[in-house]
């Protein structure tokens, strides 16, 4: 009679939709934590990135924005307290040009525009082909910088998708 019930309960059990993405710990090869800032240095958020066997996944959660849309990208290098300026251009190890719209393709940091709700929150996910976690590595987004623009990328204007000042960012551990 037990080992009915529990067959029942182990039964229903395995019917239970998994809401999130789980990507299997065999394929993690490095992992890191980033704190996102606004641009009086105050926490609004945080990145965790995962590197896979084909790119780098990063899961992005923030709150106290404008709602809309924002550009959202790595830039080369890491900012200096809370001017994003210093973070230098987009993150762009292959040469190429930016926008998803471009024909040529798009700079290796380039993302999808941060969808901010009416609320002030954003959770998005993204994930970089051939990025690395790996230290030395050219395509590593160590030591770079995740970068919130204020305004809207338009996916096609060279260098940086018209999408105006830099408002938030987080430097991404060595």
């Amino acid at each position: 009679m037990i080992g009915i019930f529990l067959i029942f309960i182990l039964t229903g059990c395995s019917s239970i939709k998994q809401e999130e993405e789980s990507i299997p710990v065999s394929e993690i090869v490095s992992a890191r934590t980033v704190n996102i800032v606004n641009g009086k240095g105050e926490k609004i958020g945080k990145a965790v990135l995962t590197e896979e066997k084909s790119g780098v996944r990063l899961h992005m959660q923030v709150s106290g924005l404008k709602p809309g849309s924002h550009g959202f990208h790595i830039h080369e290098k890491e900012f200096m307290g809370t001017d994003f300026q210093t973070a230098g251009s987009h993150f762009n190890p292959t040469g190429k040009e930016h926008g998803h719209l471009n024909p040529k393709g798009s700079h290796m940091g380039d993302m999808k525009n941060l969808m901010v709700k009416a609320n002030g929150e954003a959770k998005q996910t993204e994930f970089l082909k051939g990025a690395t976690l790996s230290k030395g590595d050219a395509q590593s987004l160590l030591g770079r910088s995740i970068i919130i623009h204020e305004g809207t990328d338009d996916y096609s204007t060279d260098p940086t998708g018209n999408s105006g000042d830099r408002i938030a960012g987080g430097v991404i551990p060595k």
